[in-house]
């Protein structure tokens, strides 16, 4: 009885803290995130911080149960790490690549790109016909290896450019709130 009532003052806390805290537009995504365990609920969630590589694969990896993993050597990726099994994990599934051979970055903020392209190949959205990316006033400056996938996760209504500017920002780096936002519209 007493664990529930500290759980319960717990979850009260922490919905406060989001509905004081951050835009309204994400609340009910961060909030599923962290009823659904992707989100750790110990901390802060900061969700106008950006997103690292590392947390991101954390949280792709909860979100879609991802748990195999397979040995991989990044000179910056230690076996001590808190994120040494995620990045394992998110290697073989296949959805994440290091910089290069030997470097991961985890501690790198990740991109609206590199998120696109995580997110689209996950759920096979994959699209060639690039329509919704032109019809942004960046569309050119997104990646030619990004393209299928943005332009996959636009049509799908997992991600949105920027209204006020009509730009998707691919290159920008996500804040956490969008991350979860991205993948609870990909998960429903």
């Amino acid at each position: 009885a007493i664990l529930k009532y500290w759980y319960l003052i717990f979850s009260i806390r922490c919905c406060l803290y989001l509905l004081l805290t951050f835009s309204l537009w994400a609340k009910s995504y961060i909030i599923d995130g962290m009823n659904k365990g992707w989100v750790d609920t110990t901390n802060t969630f900061n969700p106008e911080k950006f997103i690292t590589r590392a947390e991101f694969v954390k949280i792709v990896n909860r979100a879609f149960n991802f748990t195999e993993s397979k040995d991989e050597t990044f000179k910056d990726v230690n076996p001590n790490d808190w994120f040494y099994d995620e990045i394992r994990i998110a290697v073989k599934v296949g959805y994440i690549n290091g910089r290069d051979k030997d470097t991961f970055a985890p501690n790198d903020s990740i991109t609206r790109q590199e998120a696109a392209k995580i997110i689209g190949y996950i759920t096979n959205k994959i699209d060639y016909n690039y329509t919704n990316i032109s019809s942004f006033n960046d569309g050119s400056s997104v990646a030619q290896w990004a393209k299928p996938y943005v332009e996959g996760v636009l049509k799908a209504g997992y991600m949105n450019g920027y209204r006020s500017d009509n730009t998707f920002k691919p290159s920008d780096n996500i804040k956490r709130a969008e991350a979860v936002t991205i993948l609870s519209r990909a998960k429903i």
